[in-house]
């Protein structure tokens, strides 16, 4: 069914431009976000930063510095030796069917 409105006449009422400023419609939703925060959360205005901290290497004198390095074999165990061993390939797909059951 149609109907015949001349130009002249409104059709409809209380509509919203389209054209609004991206300034304005930023600066309102910031305004919306901002009242929602609970006063404490603001952050505090920024303070002086720290002065430079103490010389920690009037500590130390470099001449006395010694090094140390760990004693890492046993008396009476053999030193170990890494090999690689082969997997079987259903371990591999086994880990990766596990993988995917955890992510889900």
């Amino acid at each position: 069914m149609g109907l015949n409105v001349p130009r002249s006449k409104r059709l409809f009422r209380d509509l919203v431009s389209l054209q609004v400023p991206e300034e304005q419609v930023l600066n309102a939703a910031l305004r919306e976000k901002l009242a929602l925060l609970p006063p404490q959360a603001r952050a505090p205005p920024p303070k002086e930063p720290p002065g430079p901290g103490p010389d920690m290497t009037i500590l130390c004198d470099p001449e006395t510095l010694f090094y140390e390095s760990p004693h890492l074999t046993v008396d009476g165990l053999p030193p170990l030796r890494l090999q690689l061993r082969p997997r079987p390939s259903e371990d591999t797909f086994l880990m990766h069917r596990t993988l995917r059951r955890w992510e889900a």
